[in-house]
């Protein structure tokens, strides 16, 4: 709710499966993920956008507290991490050092499953390999991915 309060707009999701259909379908600038999710766990979420290149930040935000998870989160991909109870003036510093960090990469990608969007160098790639489109194709493009 302060999240919303705050100007932030937010998806939620209750169940591991939908969150991991969600993260791979959209172009968040966040996800906040909990470790223990009905039906998959966040860690298996976070596993499985990583080995398909989404690069989404995420910030693991769990009742988990013990050192090995909160090394093995950032291992396998996390941004960072922060156990319950937390925080929420906590919270918002992370999240606004995740979002200085992302700015500050130099990157302006869009990752789609296996498409790549450079939307700095206007070059389109489907499993790494260069795709020619009109200025047109990719004003279209750009579209529909928003």
């Amino acid at each position: 709710r302060g999240l919303i309060e705050d100007g932030h707009s937010i998806e939620t999701s209750e169940d591991g499966e939908e969150g991991e259909y969600l993260a791979s379908m959209n172009n968040y600038d966040l996800i906040i993920l909990d470790w223990m999710l009905p039906n998959k766990e966040g860690i298996e979420i976070l596993k499985s956008l990583r080995k398909k290149n989404i690069t989404i930040p995420v910030l693991m935000l769990t009742a988990k507290r013990e050192i090995d998870d909160k090394v093995l989160g950032l291992n396998y991909g996390a941004d960072d991490y922060l156990s319950k109870p937390f925080s929420y003036k906590e919270l918002i510093a992370r999240i606004e050092a995740i979002y200085r960090r992302s700015l500050s990469d130099g990157k302006n990608e869009v990752l789609i499953n296996d498409i790549n969007i450079d939307m700095s160098k206007k070059i389109v790639k489907k499993d790494n390999i260069e795709v020619l489109l009109t200025a047109k194709e990719y004003e279209l493009l750009l579209f529909l991915i928003k």
